[in-house]
């Protein structure tokens, strides 16, 4: 997992950051960090794709000094890939590594769901209603700023419900993993043209919630794990296909 990285840390819009608009170096590097993770995350910065220091310096308008250690965050995340005198590069992505990371993210979430079940209150389980409704209205869109939107407000959702269940180490872990697959349920999910995926995604939220409502966490336990086998089905049967849209982002055999 990365060293932690300050949320409050000023947002930095796409392209050069003007010299005197952030504080100091640490800032820098938490901003541009914040701001290449935000387009790997999106596949903007397609794996395979160079990010090199001296034209990162020119592009934010810093030292290479902030864009080094924003590079060497990245590379914690397993985002970035560094090598030596090389510089760095966006990894590649892999079918096998996004069923290890549905497999863990499992492991780390589904004991949990008792103790959701147990603490959830009605606050609690109304404003998670609010955010599946809105994921189910973001969902309905087809421009891609509402795509990212619902993405960024389906972890949100992802790490709301297992923060109700008292441990903050877990609920920083499930951040971690979600933050790395959020690419892949970008290319898998999100990219889907059939949509299906999707939909059936916003489903399982749902279903969740209002088993997590009902006080039944083996229930809610057993649609999750459906929803993640049928989500690695999909994504195993666009590969077998060639899925261009699929393969241009995968390295090697799948």
């Amino acid at each position: 997992m990365s060293a932690a990285v300050p949320e409050s840390a000023p947002a930095v819009t796409l392209g050069r950051v003007r010299r005197g608009a952030l504080s100091n170096v640490s800032t820098y590097k938490v901003a541009v960090y914040k701001t290449l993770r935000e387009e790997i995350k999106t596949l903007e910065l397609q794996p395979g794709e160079r990010l090199v220091e001296e034209l990162l310096s020119e592009r934010f308008g810093i030292s290479k000094t902030p864009i080094r250690e924003a590079l060497l965050l990245l590379e914690s995340d397993r985002l970035v890939e560094l090598v030596p005198h090389v510089g760095g590069t966006v990894t590649w992505m892999s079918l096998t590594e996004y069923e290890q990371e549905l497999f863990l993210l499992d492991a780390l979430e589904l004991p949990a769901l008792e103790r959701v079940a147990e603490r959830a209150s009605e606050e609690d389980l109304a404003r998670w209603d609010a955010k599946a409704a809105e994921l189910r209205s973001l969902a309905r869109s087809k421009d891609t700023q509402s795509m990212i939107a619902y993405r960024s407000l389906a972890c949100e959702l992802h790490e709301d419900v297992f923060s109700i269940s008292g441990y903050p180490r877990l609920v920083r872990i499930v951040a971690s993993t979600l933050m790395f697959l959020f690419r892949y349920s970008v290319l898998f999910i999100d990219r889907d043209p059939s949509k299906k995926p999707l939909e059936h995604e916003v489903g399982i939220m749902a279903a969740r919630i209002q088993h997590l409502r009902e006080r039944d966490a083996a229930a809610a336990d057993a649609v999750v794990r459906r929803g993640h086998a049928e989500q690695l089905k999909r994504a195993k049967e666009r590969v077998a296909a060639g899925d261009p849209l699929v393969m241009r982002y995968l390295a090697g055999p799948q």
